[in-house]
């Protein structure tokens, strides 16, 4: 919330750090200037951080049941909080509970060492450790012993973890490098580190499309498989009217937890007798609610036994919540927004927030997707994407600067927040919590951190360091948000020689890779990477990418040495690594 406050709000200082004139000068422009006062930013983010609670939230079953993606973070909290009461027992409750505390203290111990040997702008310490010399930590190639990436790593399927070294490979091993040398004739020389218009606008976009790549495919993906399950719905409908037989409505859990039939006469009833194998007492078994064993294999499987996860199933798809609520949800804010977000930012038109609503779920699902995939959140790179497509729209003579900030506001928020439901989705499925319950606590939280948010912030702005350069707060995001947005005034002829062509071969090379990985056999499906992991290290780095490989590195020996021990407790050891380091970020 705190990055999307200072990319949006366009302030004088960071005016001032991309070349604006200062105050008293003839070129001084003040239409470009909105300085985060808590009356503007208040009802902004009202607006925008609850949005992405109604996006995905009837897409939940799809994420966390058909598709199983683990993400991690979810994972861990949901094991640490199982971790006190299990169906094994007190002693293996104790067990976990043990192993997860040893864990996480040896994980907080590590981050307080750590910071111990940090010098004063990071350039020592474990973080540069120059693994395999000084000249591949100019690429990061090092191991940077962030063991929160270690645990997602162990917490993550393997594919995914192999695809993020192979993108590493590719993009910090291979491409940049070459690219480097391109310097002064595909782009300018002597830039700054984050300027779009050298190498880093290729990491930037290059990422974005190999993202949207995946992404778009698994777009058209539910649309075809919501399609062809609507019509056989509907013929099933029709043939029972036919023949005047009981129906069966799939996938409409009863609150006893069974399935629901509708009789010849229109009344709905329910098998309240369910086994633990999904069998009533008549012998039927009922597999709408959940896939047989010998068809529960997936290409991005997370670690669970088929007990555990035909009894989160059961629990999980037994409470439901509205339909309506959605589309209701995110019609009336679309509404809202669309009237009152013009009012707040007056360059923002009216007619660039609708179209904003109408993209952001394109943007929402991959993102969702890559999140439960990586742990990794990729909001900011949509939000640069939509900051850039409508600062090109609207131009320099339409103040596009402020009009891609504020855009890039709505789709940085949306997709964040529709990620992090997903997640707590998936903390809830191992808790056997009510997804209802997890749903009002999102949207309880979005609300409260939109107003407790800025008042935070206006803390540290007060004291005039907020954004300065060299100073105590240099919050680096907001300046090079605004940058972005003043060469996108420029259109897509702002970017680096090569770049759009090499976005579009991105772009349709992810398409290409998941069809190919559909159309295989599942044992050779399961070998080829995944898109999106593979362009996270085009961003982030070849060294959050040794750290994922690591972790898989350890469940591979762990499986060998006692595969049952790693598959009951692999996740809890992920877990414990991931909360050690998160309670050191806390002080």
């Amino acid at each position: 919330m705190t990055e999307l406050l200072l990319s949006t709000l366009a302030p004088c200082q960071a005016y001032l750090n991309t070349g604006g004139a200062p105050k008293g000068d003839p070129a001084y422009d003040p239409s470009s200037i909105y300085n985060p006062d808590l009356h503007r930013i208040i009802p902004y983010l009202l607006l925008v951080s609850v949005l992405g609670v109604f996006m995905l939230t009837q897409l939940r079953k799809l994420m966390i049941v058909d598709w199983r993606l683990p993400f991690p973070s979810g994972t861990a909290s949901g094991v640490m909080l199982t971790s006190f009461h299990t169906p094994a027992g007190e002693a293996s409750a104790m067990r976990k509970v043990r192993l997860l505390s040893y864990t996480g203290i040896g994980s907080l111990l590590f981050s307080f060492i750590k910071w111990l040997v940090w010098g004063s702008n990071y350039e020592c310490g474990f973080g540069v450790w120059p693994t395999f010399g000084f000249k591949a930590l100019e690429y990061t190639w090092n191991f940077d012993w962030q063991h929160n990436y270690v645990g997602a790593g162990m917490i993550c399927p393997h594919i995914v973890n192999w695809s993020m070294l192979l993108g590493a490979i590719l993009s910090n091993g291979i491409m940049w490098p070459l690219m480097a040398k391109k310097e002064g004739d595909w782009y300018p020389s002597d830039l700054k580190p984050h300027d779009f218009k050298g190498l880093f606008g290729y990491k930037v976009f290059l990422t974005i499309a190999i993202l949207m790549g995946e992404g778009m495919y698994m777009v058209l993906r539910v649309l075809a498989s919501t399609s062809r399950d609507g019509v056989r719905r509907l013929r099933e409908v029709r043939a029972a009217k036919r023949q005047a037989l009981p129906r069966y409505r799939a996938g409409i859990p009863s609150e006893a937890g069974g399935p629901v039939h509708i009789n010849g006469d229109g009344v709905l009833e329910s098998d309240r007798d369910v086994d633990p194998k999904g069998s009533d007492a008549g012998g039927t078994v009922h597999t709408s609610l959940l896939e047989k064993e010998d068809d529960a294999e997936h290409l991005m499987e997370f670690r669970e036994t088929s007990e555990e996860r035909h009894l989160r199933t059961e629990v999980f798809l037994r409470e439901t919540i509205p339909w309506w609520m959605a589309p209701a949800g995110y019609g009336s804010l679309a509404v809202l927004s669309t009237i009152f977000i013009p009012m707040i930012y007056p360059p923002v038109k009216w007619y660039y927030v609708l179209v904003a609503y109408v993209i952001t779920p394109l943007f929402a699902l991959p993102n969702s997707y890559g999140t439960g995939l990586t742990d990794w959140d990729n909001c900011s790179m949509y939000g640069k994407l939509a900051l850039f497509i409508f600062a090109a729209w609207a131009g320099a003579s339409g103040n596009g600067i402020i009009v891609g900030l504020g855009i890039c506001g709505v789709v940085f928020a949306a997709t964040s927040s529709a990620a992090g439901l997903m997640s707590d989705f998936r903390t809830a499925y191992i808790c056997l919590a009510a997804p209802r319950a997890m749903f009002v606590a999102q949207l309880i939280g979005q609300l409260m951190g939109a107003i407790l948010t800025p008042l935070t912030f206006m803390i540290y702005y007060l004291t005039g360091q907020v954004n300065v350069p060299d100073g105590p707060y240099p919050a680096p995001f907001s300046t090079i948000y605004r940058g972005m947005a003043k060469i996108g005034t420029e259109g897509f002829s702002a970017l680096p020689r090569y770049c759009g062509a090499l976005m579009l071969a991105f772009f349709v090379g992810g398409m290409l890779i998941c069809l190919v990985r559909d159309l295989l056999p599942k044992k050779y499906g399961r070998l080829v990477p995944s898109p999106m992991a593979m362009g996270l290290p085009f961003y982030i780095g070849a060294a959050s990418a040794i750290d994922f490989w690591m972790g898989s590195i350890i469940m591979h020996i762990w499986e060998f040495i006692n595969k049952e021990s790693a598959l009951e407790l692999g996740s809890t050891v992920g877990a414990g690594l991931l909360v050690g380091d998160g309670l050191w970020s806390i002080p």
